[in-house]
């Protein structure tokens, strides 16, 4: 018989590296894998948790006629929602709020009233989202507009302000247009007026049209905007002694700039009061605003100096102003 060798070698030092780098990768790509699918799953609680509480508020909103804004945890101690437990932190729970726009325009481009802004904070998490979805929604306390696709209506088309008339946005800019007019409240064409900010330096300015100038006639500041900045900003057009008006301009509450609208008369706009663009800028050198923005007023009167330092003159939170006027024709908190 042959005899049968055998080899008792083992493993060389090389052979053993091999496997375990091998084994290495197969377990960093199981944990890459595992990795993306919790995040993607919690990512999913975390929208779920919204949509959810969005449910709750619209019943609780039918429930409650004339309420315009609920916290996550009153739906909660009423029994409409679920406690709100935090996906990534199970011993934690999340905040935030459901809030119902209450625009009554209901054209292409504006807000519905069954629209719903739904913000949920949690420890390692803060989401806003819209129900319907056709804008954009900022966590900071607005909504998201690029000033064209989804610029939005306030209303007001061919109404006439005469010579007295108030204009406040809270508002954030998200972009700049370099060269051009960033117009991003109100309604031009020839007539009307509104917010925008100059060509070169961004400077804010307010402008109107004279009905019997027939041209447009600015208040403009010095303050140059600043991109991720909140301002409040305020136009006010009020009767002057011989027989013009003048225009004022106020950031955050301070007089910023003035100008005098001969006539005293602003010429009546066709076209409904934007928040985001001009309505229709034709050949005109404005473009669409990329803005966030938080609160938008009308009123059919000039504000007093004293009005606009009590109520529009903290950039850093959200305009709150609650009083009965019957010359406020627009008061939108988003």
């Amino acid at each position: 018989m042959k005899n049968i060798i055998k080899d008792n070698r083992g493993f060389s030092l090389a052979e053993i590296l091999a496997v375990m780098i091998i084994l290495i990768i197969i377990f960093s790509m199981g944990m890459t894998a595992y990795s993306r699918y919790k995040k993607q799953s919690t990512e999913k609680s975390y929208e779920l948790m919204s949509k959810n509480a969005k449910s709750a508020a619209e019943e609780y909103f039918m429930d409650n006629l004339g309420v315009k804004e609920v916290s996550l945890q009153t739906l909660v101690d009423k029994n409409y929602l679920s406690p709100t437990i935090d996906p990534m932190f199970k011993k934690k729970t999340c905040s935030g709020y459901v809030r119902i726009f209450d625009t009554k325009k209901e054209t292409q481009d504006s807000l519905e009233l069954n629209t719903y802004k739904v913000v949920i904070e949690c420890k390692k998490h803060k989401s806003c989202d819209l129900y319907p979805s056709d804008l954009d929604c900022d966590v900071e306390g607005g909504l998201v507009t690029d000033g064209s696709t989804n610029a939005f209506n306030l209303g007001l088309a061919s109404y006439s302000f005469g010579n007295d008339m108030s204009v406040v946005i809270r508002v954030k800019f998200n972009e700049f247009i370099e060269d051009n007019y960033m117009e991003y409240f109100g309604n031009w064409e020839s007539a009307g007026g509104g917010f925008g900010l100059t060509k070169t330096n961004h400077d804010f300015y307010y402008n109107l049209y004279s009905d019997s100038a027939e041209d447009y006639y600015f208040a403009q500041s010095n303050v140059e905007a600043k991109l991720n900045t909140w301002y409040v900003v305020a136009g006010v057009l009020e009767p002057a002694a011989d027989g013009s008006s003048t225009i004022k301009l106020y950031i955050d509450g301070q007089l910023k700039g003035t100008g005098t609208l001969p006539g005293g008369v602003v010429r009546q706009s066709t076209m409904d009061v934007m928040v985001g663009g001009n309505p229709e800028p034709n050949d005109s050198l404005s473009v669409p605003t990329p803005i966030s923005v938080s609160n938008a007023l009308v009123f059919d009167r000039a504000l007093t100096e004293q009005e606009i330092s009590n109520y529009f003159s903290t950039p850093n939170l959200p305009i709150n102003y609650n009083q009965s006027d019957p010359n406020l024709l627009v008061n939108i908190t988003f």
